[in-house]
């Protein structure tokens, strides 16, 4: 983690960053080897990784923050560094729409899933409820349970 990371206390790092995205404060994401945050909203969830901004004007409205893996947060310190971090988020926006183009909802989940386990890990991703999963991709949280289950009975069988 960053010497220069606000929130330093894992247990309350979650209330004190929601506080935060939710006056406004702009804050960039520090999230190396397989980190990511999902920021749910009530009607869907963003990914964002390494590098993204949260918070501004983009999150006032979220409900929950899920930090997966080692991550940390800091100010952008520069107007440049606020572009860049704009930058990042809008990337991680664009990869996830790539998966909800599909129109068949089960290749949607399968996809989200597969995306997040390369990038956070088989055991990660096994802790996120159906419901967040399902608010990344426009999905009923009964359909991705049914993907998720059919993706581990697979991964048993081979």
């Amino acid at each position: 983690m960053s010497n220069q990371a606000l929130i330093p206390n894992p247990a309350q790092q979650n209330t004190q960053l929601l506080s935060r995205l939710q006056s406004g404060q702009l804050l960039q994401v520090h999230a190396p080897r397989g980190g990511t945050v999902i920021i749910c909203h009530k009607y869907y969830a963003q990914i964002v990784g390494h590098g993204a901004a949260i918070g501004g004007s983009l999150d006032v409205d979220c409900d929950r923050i899920i930090p997966i893996g080692n991550v940390s947060f800091s100010y952008p310190k520069s107007r440049a560094e606020r572009q860049k971090a704009y930058q990042v988020r809008k990337r991680w926006i664009e990869a996830t729409q790539k998966a909800v183009k599909h129109l068949v909802a089960a290749n949607r989940a399968r996809i989200i899933l597969v995306m997040l386990k390369k990038r956070c890990g088989s055991q990660e991703v096994s802790r996120l409820p159906d419901e967040v999963l399902a608010k990344l991709i426009g999905v009923l949280p009964q359909t991705m349970a049914v993907i998720r289950q059919g993706i581990n009975d697979s991964s048993f069988a081979a």
